[in-house]
């Protein structure tokens, strides 16, 4: 009973935090009110099927809101599928304004940018974005779909981090829609035939009235990609796993989507529904369907999801529909070119969906399945980005536990999540602990050292003054320094120690006093000698009473272990999930011959989330958005670290002043005797000639001080590069030059983007070039040539050592540069690595050795290229000496059977910062372990074996 409450204690929480994702918009200004700021004039476009649309030009782009692309969900489409949209012709639709969000909760917690008058239960309307007067142009221009985020109860296309201006600008149309959230959206009653996903329903709709419509704004049909965040992801890979992938969009990009959450059946999202019907007081679909939309609200917030594991925390959400059946066909509602009109698995049988007006249930054909499960479904020929930002856990975890998480806790969050995993993941995260500890007494000690330094000057503040006026006359005048004797006095005071000297005095001060004394201090008479006596032991003891305690406040250092559970969280929802789907969907399409189109990122730019001080200068969850649409107002007021919000929450730095006031006092005390004595010795140069050249040396210096003063006060911002507008500005161009080719790279962009799965191909080695020979693997391998290496420096990290064996690490270091690659970041679970340019930088005598010089090469030949085949066999010899990672887990690991170079390959993935940079992920312990917790894998030996670098720290 104690470990089932713990249980939903710990998913409430999450839950509560997840719920919190569009809090931080509240400080932001909506997207209409942004787009008020110029002057406008009418554009109007005609939809043949609907009648003319009137929208507004303004800043370069032509803004039409609050389309219709369904009829609205009220009375009897209340918990139903869409409908198409009535026609208003002859009428004018005017399309200056957004249309309402969507019923969510209002909260001014959890959801402060909600709004009761910004709200509707008829809210399916999308809004369009295109550049100025393109919808009268020949030219048609790829699709970009926004499926926002927010936990699939909250949230609106309106928010003015979605603001398309930027993306409309590079050349493409940018639609945003809104979809039923919480209880209308996903509410499951099967005994009333309501079997949820009508969120889903309505963006199925949307991408279908694109596919109608958006070429009469010069958009392509044939040229649609989706992307979303968060629950707009998830999202995005449930269509990708539907039909209509690759006809009703074409492309994709899944951010920040938890993929280790786990979809309910219908048979426990029941007993939320039943609950629901409870609360209203209705025992059918039409006492539920003529409730006002108030009351579905109240009782919507009364009620919380029982979850069954650390996955499973949303309430509200899609429902599998895997064990349910239904046929459909005939006439579609929305074109006889609908793909829906094909045999789906949805509901248990057709009658259930027929309403009183025998209403046709086609565009009811959704499938949702486990989001990890099932990627054979996705079509080969959609290009994927998927990636998720470097601390996506923050958010949730220091949310759920507003204060100090303590070890105690922190075992029992891990044991209510992971239950009998619990223990596996302990030990894996130890080395996290045992650093978040490490941390810990450091910041005792120097907090002990400050209190120190702190009382040792409060009782010499007279004599430091005295030493510090003797410092000041030794610097303005030559007779300062003639007073040698203060100067050595002063001099020897701090070479004792500082505040350790005061203890050591006052200990010996201490032994003086007789034992008797000590053990009974009062002498027989009551002279005046021995009160004052008394009184000086008392007020000593007193003292020392106060500074022990002081020390002891000083070394009370509460351990903080919510930093490891926000790794734990990134890593199970985020992370190791986005990269096991990367890793499996580009492997089903090279084993099947097909191009290889999926790309991965991680977003890393330190940003800030008003209301969130552990996000500051961190990438927390949802802080790409407006780097995505290039939303610089937004960034700047809210995101950015220098911005007015982040200047108000940044974190306080530990100050220590008596510390270093001390420590710069010992430094100018040295210095001041090193003066003296070089004084001294001043009679063996030439003292013109000495003076001279040391003052034209300063006189040089000052004036070029005072020019870069004056160069960087008048012009320091012209020159210095904005990180936030050139990640924004990049990440912008990326995600259009996807949506155009299907390819993130642009030109110009700082860094190539790769896919995952990245084949060797002709740009880094040509087999034309002369093969390598197998002497030429000899000189990798053999431990007689010796190179200007340090065998000590084996990696970026000082905690963590490659091997204990100096060879293995100088073949290590060679297989590396004959690859062309350098270590760029590691740690115990986790080594990165990054491409070198071939060439003219490298001077090692090995290196000419082995490859020739670059910039002079020896009998004529050039630079010789490894080829394709000579880079496989080189790889593959390091990886069976261990001398190499294997990248993730290979399928090869795992039992199967394939060839070892495309199993063993290293995944390459884009860290958007400024500026970006490719990774390579030579190993990854963590989601290594993550995937056989998933799959039921015990760890084998010769896994274990095989991957004998991972982990490697001792339990």
């Amino acid at each position: 009973m104690y470990k089932s409450v713990c249980i939903i204690y710990c998913h409430v929480l999450l839950l509560l935090c997840l719920l919190h994702d569009d809090g931080w918009r509240a400080y932001g200004q909506e997207t209409e009110d942004i787009l008020d700021t110029t002057t406008t004039r009418p554009v109007v476009v005609h939809l043949p099927d609907l009648g003319r649309v009137q929208g507004k030009r303004q800043s370069g782009i032509d803004f039409f809101g609050g389309l219709p692309y369904a009829a609205p969900p009220v009375g009897h489409l209340r918990w139903a599928p869409p409908e198409p949209p009535a026609p208003w012709a002859p009428a004018k639709l005017d399309a200056t304004h957004f249309g309402p969000d969507c019923w969510q909760l209002v909260d001014p917690l959890l959801n402060p940018g909600a709004e009761v008058a910004r709200m509707s239960e008829d809210c399916l309307y999308l809004n369009v974005f295109t550049p100025a007067g393109h919808a009268s142009r020949h030219e048609r221009l790829p699709v970009l779909v926004w499926l926002h985020g927010g936990a699939f109860q909250q949230g609106g296309a309106r928010r003015s981090e979605y603001d398309g201006r930027r993306l409309a600008e590079r050349g493409t149309i940018v639609v945003t829609i809104n979809y039923r959230l919480g209880a209308l959206g996903f509410l499951v009653s099967s005994v009333d035939g309501l079997f949820g996903n009508f969120g889903l329903m309505d963006q199925r709709a949307a991408l279908h009235w694109v596919q109608e419509n958006i070429a009469k704004f010069g958009g392509d049909p044939d040229s649609v990609t989706l992307f979303g965040e968060s629950a707009g992801a998830v999202m995005t890979g449930l269509h990708l796993m539907m039909e209509g992938a690759g006809s009703l969009f074409h492309r994709a990009i899944i951010q920040s989507n938890p993929l280790g959450w786990q979809v309910r059946a219908i048979v426990v999202a029941d007993f939320i529904g039943e609950a629901m019907k409870r609360s209203v007081d209705c025992r059918d679909v039409a006492c539920l369907r003529a409730e006002r939309v108030e009351e579905i609200m109240r009782a919507q917030s009364s009620l919380m999801g029982v979850p069954r594991s650390v996955g499973d925390f949303f309430t509200w959400g899609p429902t599998l529909t895997e064990e349910l059946k239904l046929t459909v066909g005939g006439r579609t509602p929305f074109g006889s070119t609908s793909p829906l009109s094909r045999e789906h698995v949805m509901f248990r049988d057709l009658d259930s969906w027929k309403w009183q007006n025998n209403r046709d249930t086609s565009w009811a054909a959704v499938n949702v399945t486990q989001p990890l499960k099932n990627l054979n479904l996705i079509p080969d020929d959609i290009p994927v980005i998927i990636g998720a930002n470097k601390h996506e856990g923050e958010m949730f975890v220091h949310g759920a536990f507003p204060i100090t998480m303590s070890k105690t806790v922190y075992w029992m969050f891990v044991g209510a999540l992971f239950r009998d995993s619990a223990s596996r993941v302990l030990k894996h995260y130890r080395a996290y602990v045992d650093q978040i500890e490490r941390e810990a007494e450091e910041l005792a000690r120097c907090q002990i050292e400050e209190e120190e330094n702190r009382q040792y000057y409060l009782e010499h503040k007279e004599q430091l003054d005295h030493e510090y006026q003797l410092l000041l006359e030794m610097n303005s005048t030559k007779e300062g320094v003639e007073a040698i004797s203060d100067i050595e006095t002063l001099v020897q005071t701090w070479s004792r120690g500082g505040a350790f000297f005061h203890r050591d005095q006052h200990d010996d001060t201490t032994n003086h006093t007789p034992w008797h004394r000590r053990v009974w201090p009062f002498a027989r008479n009551n002279t005046e000698e021995a009160i004052l006596e008394r009184a000086r032991l008392r007020e000593e003891r007193r003292k020392l009473r106060i500074k022990e305690r002081a020390l002891k406040a000083a070394a009370r250092v509460v351990v903080d272990y919510r930093p490891v559970m926000s790794r734990i969280i990134d890593d199970y929802l985020f992370r190791c999930p986005a990269w096991h789907y990367a890793h499996s969907l580009s492997r089903n399409r090279i084993y099947r011959g097909k191009r290889n189109n999926v790309y991965v990122y991680q977003f890393s730019h330190s940003t800030h989330i008003p209301g969130y001080e552990e996000c500051w200068g961190k990438s927390c969850h949802t802080s790409e958005i407006p780097y995505v649409f290039q939303a610089m107002d937004i960034i700047r007021s809210n995101y950015s670290t220098l911005g007015p919000h982040a200047q108000r929450e940044a974190p306080s730095t530990p100050e220590y002043p008596y510390t270093d006031m001390l420590v710069a006092y010992r430094e100018a005390m040295d210095a001041a005797y090193r003066q003296y004595d070089d004084e001294e010795d001043a009679d063996v140069e030439t003292p013109s000639n000495a003076t001279n050249h040391g003052s034209t040396s300063s006189n040089l210096f000052q004036h070029s001080m005072r020019f870069q003063r004056l160069v960087n006060h008048f012009f320091g911002d012209y020159f210095k590069e904005d990180a936030d507008e050139e990640i924004a500005s990049d990440m912008a161009d990326r995600w259009v030059s996807f949506a155009k080719t299907g390819d993130p790279n642009y030109e110009g962009s700082k860094a190539y983007w790769r896919p995952w799965r990245y084949i060797l191909d002709e740009r880094l080695g040509r087999d034309k070039e002369r093969p390598w020979e197998p002497q030429d693997f000899d000189k990798i391998f053999d431990p007689e040539i010796e190179d200007d290496w340090d065998e000590n420096d084996t990696t970026l990290i000082e905690r963590y050592v490659w091997s204990d064996d100096p060879g293995e690490r100088t073949y290590r270091r060679r297989a590396l540069h004959a690859l062309a690659m350098e270590v760029v970041d590691e740690d115990v679970f986790q080594t990165m690595l990054r491409r070198t340019p071939r060439g003219h930088e490298d001077d090692n005598p090995f290196n000419s050795f082995l490859f020739g010089s670059a910039s002079k090469p020896k009998d004529g030949h050039q630079e010789r290229l490894m080829s394709r085949q000579a880079m496989r066999q080189l790889q593959e010899i390091a990886q069976n000496m261990g001398v190499l990672g294997t990248g993730l887990q290979g399928e090869a690991r795992r039992g199967h059977v394939g060839d070892t170079w495309d199993e063993d390959f290293f995944p390459e993935i884009l860290e958007l910062k400024w500026p970006p940079e490719g990774r390579l992920v030579e190993r990854d312990c963590t989601c290594d372990m993550w995937d056989r917790i998933r799959c039921k894998q015990p760890p084998s030996f010769d896994l274990l074996n095989s991957m004998r670098h991972c982990c490697s720290h001792p339990f």
